[in-house]
């Protein structure tokens, strides 16, 4: 059982992946965006962040950096709606992100089985 946190503005995602995760075992808390989830991750480390590219305030790439600037490690999965082609900015992160730790994407609408194998997957590498 891991302790994941789940980032995303839209809540109906946030509630699809929470589904998912704690049938499967894990404790799930959950943030709208990503200067919620610094604040979340301050409080309370997790063993795996799930978070969405696009968000407002701060988004995916920014905390993707901030965690990593932080010195934190955890694996991290980012998903996205965003078409198939990704830009150059986002090529380079997850480039960055997966050195620097483990690190997976997945694109929405995410099956349950992909989401699960890429959580154990990444899990088991931590």
């Amino acid at each position: 059982m891991a302790h994941i946190l789940v980032v995303d503005d839209d809540p109906d995602i946030r509630e699809i992946l929470r589904a998912h995760l704690e049938d499967a075992g894990h404790v799930v808390d959950e943030a709208g965006d990503g200067e919620a989830a610094i604040r979340r991750l301050t409080e309370q480390p997790a063993d795996l962040v799930i978070t969405d590219i696009y968000m407002p305030k701060l988004d995916g790439l920014d905390l993707m950096r901030r965690i990593r600037a932080f010195g934190l490690r955890m694996p991290i999965i980012e998903i996205t709606g965003a078409m198939p082609a990704i830009g150059a900015e986002e090529a380079q992160l997850f480039s960055v992100a997966a050195a620097q730790g483990p690190h997976r994407r997945l694109r929405k609408p995410i099956l349950q089985a992909d989401l699960l194998a890429a959580v154990d997957e990444l899990l088991g590498a931590a």
